[in-house]
């Protein structure tokens, strides 16, 4: 180990100007977060309700979130600290995926290869999207450098076909998982990467070995996975969530809709005016092609091309339809790796082309986080407005929400990192109550949450009484012991 501690100690003091300039970049992509204060979706129930937020994580099989959130609850939670600990955190996990690449697959290597490669990741709108959720931002992130120790175990006994060293890989994985499902796509994806890397270089990984042990480690990593998962619920009898079950699509719609639903999620990537990707996929993509016609009599190149490609799509084809953005992490990475490292020397026009990636995903992701400080404050300015409407509702009756306040002003639409607590889940069984009620209580008004036939109940009144949907005006109507706030946009919900 003392070697592979030198390894990185001289890799770090070589590049450290890489290094640093990672740590800057970062901070200046999030430099809004650290400037302006804005609640983020799901934060207000930590805040609420710690333990119902704990249990929730443990019910959709993300024990290690809870476990990490458990260690770190000596500090009450803290939103600069959150963030700024992501920042750190995260920089160091993208420089050092870096060097574990750059030690085994032998690769040209200088600070402006790093400082794009991480740039291109930084930037993107895709991993903005997951570090919106200040709840997790930081655990996530220390997430991603386990990550890179369970990679570096595996390689290492990959290349030297010394299984103890999986075995040790296969429980930070399980753990990383455990945190965030969404990791499994990103190891698959960095294995066909090294495997592909391999092959056009060296040749040191025998396929054999390689599908040997990849299939013991993805046997043993989600077992592990599994056994924590089940004595965690059993231990705090908490009910197993369906939470991620219910994305999947196959069975529930016809299967030429499956497809077609397929078929969306794959072409979006191409789209130059969807945010999240760009023409970073058609560069990809370019590169893939050419990589394809030139090898074009090497089927196990052209194999290893394509599954490289499609490898962070794996969800799409399980689900049969897009994951949520913030759960597409290895996206972004995989053209980074595709665009920065696959070629063994870069032309200037790819250089440029790499540069306006990342100065346009720089500021579609600014302009998120912009956005949505400007929709927390607006938030809270509703939120007094509604308060001293009911003022501070002093009978203690319940508030039940009717309708939505979409946010139109944005420039740039996203996911979730410029939602409004008094939109977000409208179309739900509760429609938007649960977050306005969460978005009131995290101010200290005083709201008190509600039952599905409260909500059900003061939506029957709203349609006796023909609430004229056309006024942009706030309309607030009291019944017996409830106060029944029609916002200014009608649902459209499955349930009403």
């Amino acid at each position: 180990m003392i070697e592979e501690n030198m390894n990185i100690k001289q890799f770090t003091i070589k590049y450290h100007v890489a290094l640093i300039f990672t740590f800057l970049f970062t901070l200046l992509i999030y430099s809004s977060r650290l400037i302006f204060f804005s609640l983020s979706i799901d934060t207000e129930v930590l805040i609420n309700s710690y333990h119902n937020q704990m249990r929730l994580w443990i019910g959709i099989g993300r024990f290690s979130l809870a476990f990490l959130k458990y260690i770190f609850s000596f500090i009450p939670y803290n939103y600069y600290l959150s963030v700024s600990l992501m920042l750190l955190f995260f920089s160091l996990a993208i420089f050092y995926l870096y060097f574990i690449i750059y030690k085994y697959c032998n690769i040209k290597n200088s600070n402006i290869k790093i400082i794009i490669f991480s740039c291109i990741i930084i930037s993107s709108p895709i991993i903005a999207e997951q570090f919106y959720f200040t709840l997790q931002c930081a655990e996530i992130a220390l997430c991603f450098l386990i990550f890179d120790l369970a990679l570096y175990l595996f390689l290492k006994g990959l290349f030297n076909e010394k299984l103890k060293y999986i075995l040790l890989s296969t429980f930070f994985f399980a753990f990383c998982y455990g945190a965030y499902q969404s990791f499994i796509v990103l190891m698959i994806s960095m294995l066909v990467f090294i495997l592909l890397l391999d092959y056009k270089n060296d040749k040191k990984i025998k396929i054999n070995v390689f599908l040997k042990f990849s299939f013991i480690y993805f046997l043993l990593s989600l077992s592990i996975y599994s056994l924590i998962n089940n004595i965690t619920l059993m231990i705090f009898s908490i009910p197993r969530d369906t939470y991620i079950y219910d994305y999947i699509l196959w069975g529930k719609l016809p299967i030429s809709t499956n497809i077609k639903q397929i078929s969306i999620s794959l072409f979006q990537i191409f789209c130059f005016n969807n945010p999240y990707y760009q023409f970073g996929y058609i560069m990809l993509f370019i590169i893939l092609f050419k990589d394809i016609i030139k090898n074009k009599n090497n089927l196990l190149n052209t194999v290893l091309d394509v599954l490289f490609a499609l490898s962070p799509f794996i969800t799409v084809f399980l689900l049969a339809q897009a994951e949520p953005i913030r759960a597409q992490i290895a996206r972004p990475i995989v053209v980074a790796l595709g665009i920065v490292l696959l070629l063994k020397k870069q032309s200037k026009l790819l250089i440029v082309m790499s540069i306006l990636l990342i100065i346009s995903q720089s500021f579609v992701t600014m302009y998120f986080f912009y956005e949505s400080h400007q929709v927390y404050e607006r938030d809270k300015k509703l939120a007094t407005t509604i308060i001293d409407r009911i003022h501070n509702n002093p009978k203690n009756k319940k508030v039940v929400f009717i309708g939505q306040k979409k946010n139109l002003s944005h420039l740039i639409s996203s996911e979730a990192i410029d939602s409004s607590f008094f939109e977000w889940d409208g179309a739900s069984l509760m429609g938007i109550n649960y977050r306005a009620i969460g978005f009131l209580k995290y101010l200290k008004y005083n709201v008190e949450y509600l039952e599905p036939y409260d909500y059900e109940n003061a939506n029957d009144l709203i349609n006796i009484m023909g609430f004229d949907w056309n006024s942009n005006e706030i309309k607030i109507y009291e019944n017996n012991d409830t106060i029944i706030i029609r916002l200014f946009d009608k649902i459209d919900s499955p349930f009403f």
